[in-house]
């Protein structure tokens, strides 16, 4: 599931020009030009937040956010 979800996102993010820079067991921090942010983290949070069908009721649950500069974010 999560190779396919991983899959999904690239290809969305692709055509907003945004990239995966890393990610880990609870984050992901993603490149991309600043006039696509918004749509960028909506995009994150529909396949962070899509419950797979042999998991029904799960809650699962993320937020986003952006920075210009993601050095400034963890001062």
């Amino acid at each position: 599931r999560q190779a396919l979800v991983r899959l999904e996102l690239r290809e969305d993010l692709r055509e907003l020009d945004a990239f995966t820079v890393l990610h880990t067991h609870d984050e992901i921090v993603l490149e991309a030009p600043e006039k696509h942010a918004e749509r960028v983290g909506e995009i994150l949070i529909e396949e962070m937040t899509r419950v797979p069908s042999w998991a029904e009721g799960l809650p699962v649950a993320c937020d986003d956010g952006y920075v210009v500069g993601y050095h400034y974010s963890k001062g």
